[in-house]
């Protein structure tokens, strides 16, 4: 038998360190990447208008013309937010019909007036805001004794409207009647809730502008505050010869403040009033005594009225 020797292991040499060297430990690096963005400028479209922020603020749906007057008809728009807002594709309609409102771009908390027709400006020769027409009738015409008005978005959900006189169906009770010549208009621009409260009887209509927009006149107060005089403390010097202390009396004084006096009024005198002006037959049919009225004219110079007192 022959014996097969086995072969030992080769040593793995282990590496030395020479005790003079200087060990110089290898460095770890970690590469960063950083993106730089660039900034590009995006123009801010103007925003298409947002759901009831659009609403109806005033109508005239019975004008000074006689007969059928469909053609001078008109409502006004009022944007109650504060942007810029595009209306493309909105309706208005009656009870019978509905019309496509021309494209248009309505301010921030501005007005936009539309008309059945440019027979408008017969009645308004100028007014302080953009005014489409539709070419026809607001819807069927509007009714004097009863109808409604409708707003609606391109989508067909209604936005806004009212009803006045015998149609209840928008808002019930609904918004009096107004005379002929008359508007009907929110109380002050936008002022929604959703009943005939909104809603006040403008003469003149104030197509364009916020007819019941007021501005509050600052009453100054005036008063009179006394001012007193002061009162001085004596001293005693210890060394000193005793002298009576005089009485000291305060002496109060008044600041007066000069108010200006009113000038009277003057009553009128003979012959410096006259009639100028009378309207005996109004547009109402029958009995119009209630919607005559006439004018009366001051001819003489003085400032302010003339006082006509048991005249």
């Amino acid at each position: 038998m022959t014996s097969t020797p086995t072969a030992t292991g080769v040593p793995t040499p282990t590496p030395t360190t020479d005790p003079g060297a200087t060990h110089t430990p290898t460095p770890t690096v970690t590469a960063t990447m950083t993106a730089t963005a660039t900034a590009t400028d995006t123009p801010t479209p103007t925003p298409s208008a947002p759901p009831h922020a659009i609403v109806i603020n005033e109508v005239e749906y019975d004008t000074v013309q006689a007969g059928s007057d469909s053609d001078y008809e008109w409502f006004e728009l009022y944007n109650t937010s504060g942007d810029a807002l595009v209306l493309s594709g909105w309706r208005i309609g009656d009870n019978s019909s509905q019309d496509i409102i021309p494209d248009l771009t309505i301010a921030g908390h501005g007005f936009v007036i539309v008309a059945s027709s440019p027979l408008f400006h017969v009645n308004y020769p100028v007014v302080p805001a953009p005014v489409v027409f539709l070419n026809n009738a607001i819807g069927n015409g509007l009714g004097n004794s009863g109808d409604r008005l409708l707003l609606s978005d391109p989508a067909g959900l209604t936005v806004d409207g009212l009803s006045w006189g015998a149609d209840t169906t928008v808002l019930d009770p609904s918004v009096p009647v107004v005379p002929a010549g008359h508007s009907a208009e929110r109380l002050s621009a936008g002022y929604d809730t959703d009943t005939a409260a909104d809603w006040a009887n403008r003469f003149p209509p104030a197509p364009g502008w916020d007819g019941g927009a007021t501005t509050p006149t600052a009453t100054p107060t005036v008063t009179s505050t006394p001012t007193a005089t002061g009162v001085p403390t004596p001293t005693t010097d210890p060394g000193a010869t005793d002298t009576p202390t005089p009485t000291v009396t305060a002496t109060m004084t008044a600041t007066a403040i000069a108010t200006d006096t009113p000038t009277p009024t003057p009553s009128a005198p003979p012959h410096a009033i006259v009639i100028n002006e009378v309207e005996y037959d109004t547009v109402q049919a029958g009995s119009d005594s209630d919607y005559e009225w006439f004018e009366l004219y001051n001819t003489s110079g003085d400032a302010g009225s003339q006082r006509l007192a048991h005249w």
